[in-house]
């Protein structure tokens, strides 16, 4: 970006309005506008579209193109696939760092309702300055708002990458809050204390039985879903065992304070997970050091109480486009969205 005059990082997306959801881009980049300022979350620059025809106008609006800040080191996935190809192990001050920086995004988040609904490595970038690494959260294409009851959408039982589904979310449980990103923290926790990717599932059944064996089997009462998805799990799993696997024994080389963290993120309950908030000031944490620059080895966080205000503060985020369809609509609100983005960035 020459006018900023740093490097930037552009997504690019061909036929907008030809891939069937338009509405879900005009949402991330909503989502995305409301949240910045926040150093624990991707940076959004600017958006501009491409029409592919000499005269430019609303009209010929055909490739939309998000330009965000560089993170120029990749994502958490990569850099777990590297070290477990190294054989390499993960100081416990970076997981420290790591989960501590994601519950400040995920915090500020919550703040104005936005649920994330895709947590997973993969959305979870890096950046290093030395000893410094900033993480940020990206990609919010499954995102929405707590408020819209977003489960109650027939389509929402395909949100969150397979490998990172709550169980309420496998058995179709038509209420969605910000639990479910919570159960997305307890995995990538998990995963960073366990060096190794979640196992491949193709159906339901293998990824509930995974489940029940590291946590037991499920109280009736802490069993969200449908009736039928209720129904069925109780049949399935009835000669279960009750008490599942010692996280000591999954997780030897954790302390004992990460393994209690993990174990509040990871509950079958919904209602009984650990919020943000509350992981925040867990004990694990106990040595982070506040209001400091992030720092792998002095593990030190930025604060969310310190964090840049954002514009938008206090405002709630509106989503009333979806159901109006009509592309030469959308194309409107694509352009007032590109006009706010630019207005909010540039002054």
């Amino acid at each position: 970006d020459k006018e900023l005059n740093k490097m930037v990082a552009i997504k690019m997306i061909k036929n907008v309005f030809n891939n069937g959801a338009p509405y879900r881009m005009l949402r991330e980049i909503k989502i995305m506008r409301f949240l910045r300022p926040h150093p624990n979350i991707v940076e959004l620059i600017d958006v501009f579209v491409g029409t592919g025809e000499r005269e430019y106008c609303l009209n010929n609006f055909k490739e939309l193109y998000i330009v965000m800040g560089l993170m120029q080191d990749g994502d958490l996935k990569v850099f777990l696939n590297s070290l477990h190809k190294k054989k390499k192990a993960i100081n416990l001050d970076f997981v420290k760092t790591i989960m501590y920086q994601l519950l400040n995004g995920m915090q500020y988040m919550q703040s104005f309702g936005v649920l994330h609904r895709d947590m997973k490595p993969a959305n979870v970038l890096l950046s290093y300055q030395g000893d410094n690494v900033n993480v940020r959260i990206s990609d919010f294409g499954l995102s929405n708002i707590e408020s819209d009851n977003p489960g109650k959408n027939s389509k929402s039982l395909y949100v969150i990458t397979r490998y990172y589904r709550p169980p309420e979310v496998i058995l179709q449980y038509n209420v969605q809050s910000s639990s479910i990103d919570s159960w997305g923290l307890g995995c990538i926790m998990a995963e960073l204390l366990y060096m190794l990717p979640p196992k491949p599932m193709r159906r339901p059944f293998e990824h509930l039985n995974l489940i029940t064996s590291l946590l037991g089997k499920a109280k009736p009462e802490d069993i969200m879903g449908s009736d039928g998805c209720r129904d069925w799990y109780a049949q399935q799993f009835i000669d279960h065992a009750e008490e599942g696997i010692s996280f000591d024994l999954v997780f030897p080389s954790a302390s004992k304070e990460a393994l209690d963290l993990l174990h509040q993120f990871l509950q079958w309950n919904p209602e009984k997970r650990i919020s943000f908030s509350q992981a925040l000031n867990h004990v694990f944490f106990k040595d982070v050091i506040v209001n400091s620059p992030v720092s792998v080895n002095n593990q030190q966080s930025y604060m969310i109480g310190n964090s840049p205000s954002s514009n938008n503060s206090g405002k709630a985020i509106a989503f009333n486009f979806e159901k109006e369809g009509n592309v030469n609509t959308m194309k409107f609100l694509y352009y007032h969205e590109m006009c706010r983005t630019a207005r909010t960035t540039h002054h």
